[in-house]
């Protein structure tokens, strides 16, 4: 009852929850909605390794992408310390649009304490809130949440962003064959292919996020692509660019930054029936972003 009368008091401060419906059931499990944190951001620090999410619903993000569409309740767990202390900090908030949560700070987490040497194992967080709060009132919904660590003397780092993903739109351009030199049409998965164009994924049941890696450029202009897409049945992605060396060097194109990585909950290669989602289609954009290339399809043979 106390914890629901707090819940209340806050919903009612803020003044941009009225979806809260007096429910303590939108943050519970250690968290509670929070005022904002008036608090002077200090230096910078690297996000790789003061602030990390371990885990979102049940998956592993390799990258700073969340999948939040398979429950009504988010669950985040991960670690956090003051690296320029070397110490485990004061709290940590999670912002989503205009509402500030207040997470579960001091789980134990020895693994991160031998990994960077700080004073102390209890650096883990968690929390629990539901999907509600991803949207306001004014139906606003959030693209992206972001992770505030407060320290022990009071100051707050900048924040630590993560995306959350959502379906991806093709644009509707026309639609360009490509005449390539080479098979793979300037498209070419690395991971779990072994030089096909099936990509072989064993270990389905044990496995909550698949990543898909390679390289992909325009051949035409022998340039970047102004934008990469990759289709899973009704699912759309957006990988992210990195820097692919090797490529640059095998085919002299302009840019470095062609290989791209995709994270793919692995529960979207089922449909609804329990069928085996049967192919992927890779569909670049045109390195001026006028049209857009057919798919390269690749086969999807799942176990």
């Amino acid at each position: 009852m106390k914890h629901s009368s707090l819940l209340l008091c806050c919903c009612i401060s803020l003044g941009i929850l009225s979806s809260c419906n007096n429910n303590s059931s939108l943050v519970y499990e250690g968290c509670s909605i929070t005022d904002k944190p008036e608090l002077p951001a200090v230096q910078t620090e690297d996000e790789n390794s003061g602030v990390y999410i371990d885990v979102c619903n049940g998956l592993s993000p390799n990258i700073r992408i969340l999948d939040l569409n398979n429950s009504d309740t988010i669950k985040l767990s991960g670690w956090a310390f003051d690296q320029n202390n070397n110490t485990e900090i004061k709290d940590i908030v999670l912002q989503i649009g205009k509402t500030f949560i207040k997470g579960k700070y001091g789980e134990s987490r020895p693994d991160v304490k031998n990994s960077f040497g700080c004073d102390s194992e209890n650096v883990g967080f968690s929390f629990s809130f539901s999907k509600d709060l991803l949207t306001d009132p004014s139906g606003f919904t959030a693209n992206e949440i972001s992770l505030i660590k407060i320290t022990k003397d009071g100051k707050a780092y900048n924040p630590v962003k993560y995306e959350l993903r959502k379906n991806a739109t093709i644009p509707n351009l026309t639609e360009k064959i490509r005449n390539d030199e080479f098979a793979s049409g300037g498209i070419y998965v690395d991971s779990y292919t072994n030089g096909t164009d099936t990509i072989h994924i064993k270990g389905y049941a044990q496995s909550a996020m698949i990543t898909i890696d390679g390289w992909a450029f325009d051949t035409e202009s022998k340039s970047k692509l102004d934008n990469l897409y990759l289709k899973l049945d009704n699912s759309i992605f957006t990988p992210t660019f990195i820097e692919r060396q090797d490529v640059q060097d095998a085919f002299g194109t302009d840019d470095n930054k062609i290989g791209f990585i995709c994270d793919i909950p692995a529960y979207l290669l089922k449909k609804p029936n329990g069928e085996f989602i049967d192919k992927i289609e890779f569909i670049g954009i045109n390195h001026t972003g006028e049209f857009k290339y057919n798919p390269k399809v690749y086969i999807l043979s799942v176990e």
